[in-house]
């Protein structure tokens, strides 16, 4: 019997089942157990805990997300009520690696930006996210979850432009 403990975010729940996206490129513990179980496999988990929980308000929303830190924006995302203006701003570094592009270019009134940093793909942006250029509201909130250096840059250069209402989760 595996037992482990790791962080994963959630992407779907309904009632007592979970959804997780979950990237298996390492050789921890959590990914050689995973490896074992099937598609519909029952697992016991521990809890629902974290603090990186959407706002329950009407600000503008702009999200970031680096790979599976998507995961839980995604999840956010869909919990909004549609009219709340939001933005997404999710990158990875190859077309290999995206997920989830069809159900989120079905999200109503989400403003999508995929970006791709080490491919040129036509229909994709290419490089790194500048968020300088990103120009939103004094009272927007900002959701950024992946990459630890991405998430860390962008918090400080958030602060520098005097927004407040910032949320972040790192992903090692």
């Amino acid at each position: 019997e595996w037992r482990f403990q790791r962080s994963y975010s959630i992407v779907k729940q309904v009632d007592n089942q979970y959804t997780f996206t979950i990237k298996l490129d390492s050789f921890g513990r959590g990914a050689r157990a995973i490896r074992w179980l099937n598609v519909g496999d029952r697992i016991n988990i521990n809890g629902v805990f974290g603090n990186f929980l959407l706002q329950n308000t009407n600000n503008p929303k702009v999200f970031i997300a680096t790979g599976t830190g998507l995961a839980p924006i995604y999840h956010m995302i869909n919990s909004m009520e549609t009219s709340v203006p939001k933005i997404l701003y999710f990158s990875v570094a190859t077309q290999a690696e995206l997920f989830y592009v069809d159900k989120l270019k079905q999200i109503d009134n989400l403003d999508l930006h995929i970006h791709i940093t080490r491919e040129n793909i036509e229909e994709y942006n290419t490089g790194r996210v500048n968020i300088d250029n990103i120009v939103a509201e004094a009272n927007t909130e900002w959701y950024l979850c992946g990459n630890p250096k991405m998430v860390q840059e962008a918090q400080d250069k958030l602060k520098n432009r005097w927004f407040k209402k910032v949320f972040a989760e790192e992903f090692s």
